[in-house]
């Protein structure tokens, strides 16, 4: 015959029960971390602490003298750093850059990030000047520049110059003379 057995006696059983038998060393019960705010703003302190001593490893070296660095993104927008703190291991490819980003357009920057384009963001430009209406978005850009207008003719040899060209002389007979 058996008894039912009572729920708080159960749990003060359960408690006393050792992990590992007769003779087996007692072990800690890790405590249960509390999720609290300042838990989670701790969290990007540890990160940065172990992005630092990363770098350390690979002795970095401070760059000086660097005005803003754009990162471009593939949805077309830039993540601009104004005066930012930068680290570079140059033997293992590694740069760092410390400061508060900007995510800002393109048509935002223009036109001191013009020197900066590669491929990709002259075809994303190329499409926002579509978007603006081809002439204005030219003069806008101009203006931007300096204040020169573009002449009409000037933006015309612009569209022309995209297409290609009829070949005017037979190359192979020319060739073979």
């Amino acid at each position: 015959m058996t008894t039912p057995a009572v729920p708080e006696k159960l749990a003060q059983l359960q408690k006393s029960v050792r992990a590992g038998g007769k003779g087996a060393p007692r072990r800690k019960v890790p405590a249960k971390k509390a999720a609290s705010g300042s838990a989670a703003a701790a969290k990007p302190v540890v990160d940065d602490k172990r992005v630092q001593s990363a770098l350390k490893k690979l002795n970095v070296q401070q760059i000086a003298a660097i005005e803003e660095v754009n990162m471009f993104k593939d949805d077309g927008k830039i993540l601009h750093f104004p005066n930012p703190k930068v680290q570079a291991a140059v033997q293992s490819n590694t740069f760092a850059v410390y400061g508060r980003a900007q995510e800002k357009e393109l048509s935002d920057m223009l036109p001191a990030i013009l020197g900066q384009l590669g491929s990709q963001s002259t075809n994303y430009l190329q499409k926002m000047i579509e978007q603006m209406g081809g002439m204005q978005a030219i003069q806008s850009m101009a203006a931007g520049m300096g204040g020169a207008k573009v002449p009409s003719s000037a933006a015309a040899a612009i569209d022309e110059d995209e297409d290609v060209p009829e070949l005017v002389e037979n190359f192979d007979e020319a060739a073979d003379e």
